[in-house]
């Protein structure tokens, strides 16, 4: 285990394990304008608190968008997603999942890091989903969404240290491309995969910290 792999796992676990601790000190404010519009609030490694409608709330959001992913379709259940939980996420400190929450602390959806690649210093953005709506993306004209996932991005390049986030998705999820490409991401590869109604084109897409803060640098 290198230097740059015992820090990124220090920072996940503590995100993770002390989230109750102080809930503001492990969490990631979602930053509009220079105003706070909601929060990135770690899934923790405890189902309680704030985290008490974790397990249902991605399970339905999961199957509201079963065939965003690249996985074959399958119908979640609240069973089957905690026992991913506890078996894969709960226990390993390479993987992060945040809830997406409004100010007034509604989740919305979620977003998160997983499959790094240590020595060279990448990992992959994914899990996102949309699975709701907040009344302050109509009162301030702002997609909570698209605002959370520069603040992921910003944690993860300059907090994290990483060099690359790559991700791959669907060439026709237009909305999740239009996303990407305005921060910056850019397509390394194109294929396609055999899925059960057919040939379905996909993206391999990365963005770099330097191109990141090129382009976010003092306007969160």
């Amino acid at each position: 285990m290198n230097d740059y792999e015992i820090f990124v796992k220090k920072i996940v676990t503590e995100f993770k394990s002390n989230y109750f601790k102080d809930p503001e000190k492990y969490s990631i404010p979602i930053i509009n304008c220079g105003e706070k519009i909601g929060r990135l609030r770690p899934v923790p490694t405890k189902i309680e608190g704030d985290a008490i409608n974790d397990v249902e709330l991605q399970t339905k959001w999961r199957n509201l968008h079963k065939d965003s992913f690249l996985v074959e379709p399958f119908t979640a259940t609240d069973e089957r997603t905690l026992n991913w939980l506890k078996e894969t996420y709960f226990t390993n400190s390479d993987r992060i999942i945040f809830m997406i929450e409004s100010i007034d602390n509604k989740p919305i959806g979620h977003l998160g890091f997983e499959n790094f690649d240590f020595d060279n210093r990448k990992c992959e953005y994914g899990r996102l989903i949309r699975g709701d709506f907040s009344s302050i993306e109509n009162q301030k004209k702002v997609n909570l969404v698209e605002r959370g996932q520069i603040s992921l991005l910003d944690w993860g390049f300059n907090v994290l240290k990483i060099e690359v986030i790559f991700g791959t998705l669907f060439a026709n999820n237009w909305l999740v491309r239009r996303f990407h490409e305005k921060c910056g991401f850019i397509t390394v590869k194109d294929y396609t995969v055999e899925k059960r109604d057919g040939e379905k084109n996909v993206l391999e897409i990365e963005l770099t910290r330097e191109k990141y803060n090129s382009i976010f640098s003092n306007k969160l």
